[in-house]
This record gives C-alpha cells, structure tokens and sequence, in this order.
C-alpha cells in the first residue's frame, strides 16, 4: 500500500482522483445519461445535470484510437494513460472530458 501511496500513476492514485472529481461533479453524481456512439471498440457516454457536461471516453481496443465526433469546448480533466491533442487516446485506456474545470 505504501508503493501505491508513493506512486502518482498507481491505481490507488488513479481511483482518489477519480472519486475526487466525481465528488466535486454533479453531473457525475446524479446527471441525466446518454450514450455517444463514437465506433467499435469505444465506449462513452455524456453525463449532464443544469449547466455542467461530463463526456467519458473509453477506448477498449488495443491501438491508439484518434477520438472525433465531440463538442470542441470539451477539455480534458483526467486521463488513465496518455492522451494527447483533440483526444488520441492510447490502447486500453479512458478518459474524462469536461467543459469545466475541476
């Protein structure tokens, strides 16, 4: 456990950061759901409650997957591996986009 503590990029670290924002998101929390149909091999979904959006992508193919199709005033809040410009997400990896900051 002490390993995980000390590791930015250990599950531990990832699941904290997760709950954090998802405590400070209503949208998150208890938003209206709608899935986004972005291609095979993707999952994601948009979480909205009043003025707030959550997009969270999931990529469940093995290569790196350019990822188009969403709202440009989206940001990028959290990745669980690397994620780039527009939104290229790595093989097996997600990512949680925002049009606020956390």
């Amino acid at each position: 456990m002490a390993a995980q503590r000390a590791d930015p990029e250990s599950t531990l670290r990832l699941t904290r950061r997760l709950l954090a924002l998802r405590r400070r998101s209503a949208a998150l929390r208890a938003g209206a759901y709608r899935e986004l149909r972005l291609g095979d091999g993707l999952l994601a979904y948009e979480r909205r409650s009043g003025e707030e959006r959550v997009v969270v992508v999931i990529n469940f193919d093995s290569r790196e997957r350019r990822i188009s199709g969403l709202p440009p005033e989206l940001r990028l809040t959290l990745a669980t591996g690397p994620a780039s410009g527009g939104l290229t997400l790595a093989g097996v990896s997600a990512a949680v986009l925002s049009d606020r900051s956390f």
